[in-house]
């Protein structure tokens, strides 16, 4: 599936970029990274944001199961968003609709089954998408924002599916792309044109990337010969983020679509993961467990290439 030789870049150049006022004021460590906030001893994990980069959700199993918080960088404390005792965890970029303010995610039972549900993101009101004896995770929004994309587990793989926001007793879900191999993790660009994923075909995940309307062979977008996962766009032109093992451990990547060159935002002995490029503020928060240990992931910031 790689058909690309990547241009590395890394070096203190890296973090000469300006990303206007540290979100938190932390010290900030040897690669340019940044607490952005460290609240709880349980792990913060998958990172998404607000389409006008103003609050981040990200889900923690601090209060018993793990539900959706966000956080704004304001210094309060962050907001508890989900409320069920299911395991119930945000999708990746586009899990926060723009025009409608709406916020779709999965909710986990204990058999491994989930369903899909969508709240506003000013108020706690839950809406079902879709419920059924299937495991299905990362919904996002397509670019019109009336349906969902999702993964579902069938026949012992990972496939895409879509099915209407607001169903009702005619719909059913849709088959949208179910290859010979694993895929997770949907995301459309900022300008709807492109659909990312992240896909197991030769037993490492690959970031890739094929028309929004689903035509078309997928192509690689990183094209690394390592790990790629948790693929989130930037603001635009193509860009995007990720997180790889590149050089030995887990670190925060930049690509661009068409482009061999990736860019290192991070370099820690730690697992940097769940990278989230502020769509316009120029910053990218991670997940890491770099002050901790494994499994203590608190989130972090870093500026923009």
């Amino acid at each position: 599936m790689r058909l690309r030789i990547p241009v590395l870049v890394t070096g203190a150049m890296l973090f000469t970029a300006s990303c206007g006022d540290d979100p938190e004021g932390y010290p900030t460590w040897p690669d340019g990274a940044s607490y952005w906030v460290g609240w709880s001893s349980s792990p913060d994990t998958a990172t998404a944001w607000s389409p006008t980069g103003n609050v981040a959700l990200f889900c923690t199993p601090n209060t018993g199961s793990p539900c959706i918080f966000s956080y704004d960088a304001s210094g309060a404390a962050p907001h508890q968003m989900t409320f069920s005792s299911l395991n119930e965890s945000t999708g990746p970029t586009g899990c926060w609709d723009g025009d409608s303010g709406k916020i779709v995610y999965t909710a986990v039972r204990d058999d491994g089954t989930a369903e899909i549900r969508w709240i506003p993101g000013s108020s706690y009101s839950v809406h079902l998408v879709l419920y059924d004896s299937l495991p299905h995770m990362t919904p996002t929004w397509t670019p019109a924002g009336d349906t969902v994309l999702y993964c579902t587990l069938i026949d012992g793989r990972w496939g895409l599916w879509k099915t209407p926001a607001e169903p009702d007793s005619a719909s059913s879900p849709v088959q949208f792309f179910t290859p010979s191999y694993d895929c997770v993790r949907p995301s459309y660009s900022p300008d709807g044109s492109t659909l990312m994923f992240q896909a197991n075909e030769t037993g490492d995940w690959d970031v890739m990337i094929m028309p929004a309307d689903g035509g078309g062979e997928p192509t690689p977008a990183a094209g690394s010969a390592a790990q790629e996962v948790h693929p989130s766009w930037g603001p635009g032109d193509g860009w995007f983020v990720f997180a790889s093992d590149l050089t030995g451990d887990f670190e925060i990547y930049a690509g661009k679509v068409g482009s061999d060159t990736l860019v290192r935002l991070t370099e820690d002995s730690g697992a940097d993961l769940y990278p989230a490029w502020n769509p316009q503020n120029g910053y990218v928060i991670f997940s890491s467990d770099r002050a901790s240990g494994a499994g203590g992931f608190d989130l972090f910031w870093t500026p923009e290439p």
